[in-house]
């Protein structure tokens, strides 16, 4: 049965590095796409501004519209992730893929994946603080990094933690990681028979409160229990 693994939260929570590190523990990937890995290789002002040297005239896009180049290049890549995403739903191939998850659509597009046999797994990795996403995006912008303005940072955090659950009770597992502090920890997954594992002594260690407002407090008690790694 193929499976669908959804690497989903916030703008700067550490999804790549997840990524990197579920391939390190030889995890099986599939096909994976991750928008701002396409993102790179899109560069609007660049290409105006060659448009405009060929032509011999002034470039339509300046500085001050940069801004707006890097929107374009990330709204494309976006459509070309979902095309891609949807191609191989359809060849019925295995599959990850990087979200925010901040849009409702990524909970149909599970639904669209289950109808279609696939089983869909969800890591989702956060921190306590929408301070410490922004921070992590002006690093990664320093490393020559795509940006985002701080004021989506903050509303992509709340609109994807609000989305969850209902993710959550979506996927046949799910794996929960906090970023908080220097290293990401797992503190804590959902199992096949829809219990909830809570780690305990990573999850002290971790303090997650965006996990526990917006699933542990929303999920069945009778389905939490305490295990361990």
């Amino acid at each position: 049965m193929p499976r669908i693994r959804l690497i989903a939260g916030p703008n700067g929570a550490g999804k790549t590095s997840l990524m990197k590190t579920l391939v390190s523990q030889k995890v099986p990937i599939g096909q994976y796409i991750n928008p701002d890995d396409i993102a790179k290789h899109i560069d609007l002002a660049a290409a105006l501004q060659q448009t405009a040297t060929i032509l011999n005239c002034t470039p339509p896009l300046t500085e001050d519209k940069a801004d707006f180049a890097d929107y374009f290049s990330v709204a494309v890549a976006q459509t070309i992730a979902t095309g891609l995403r949807q191609d191989w739903l359809n060849y019925k191939l295995s599959l990850t893929y990087e979200s925010v998850m901040s849009h409702e659509s990524h909970l149909g597009f599970i639904d669209n994946a289950k109808a279609a046999g696939f089983e869909p797994y969800l890591y989702y990795i956060c921190t306590s603080d929408p301070e410490i996403h922004k921070a992590r995006v002006k690093q990664r912008v320093a490393a020559l990094g795509h940006d985002v303005p701080e004021s989506k940072i903050v509303e992509r955090y709340h609109r994807s933690l609000k989305l969850l659950s209902a993710m959550t009770a979506k996927c046949k597992r799910a794996y929960f990681f906090d970023n908080s502090g220097q290293h990401q920890q797992h503190f804590a997954e959902v199992t096949p028979a829809g219990t909830l594992d809570i780690f305990e002594k990573q999850f002290n260690q971790a303090n997650p409160t965006w996990f526990i407002e917006n699933l542990l407090k929303v999920w069945p008690k009778e389905r939490i229990r305490l295990a361990s790694l």
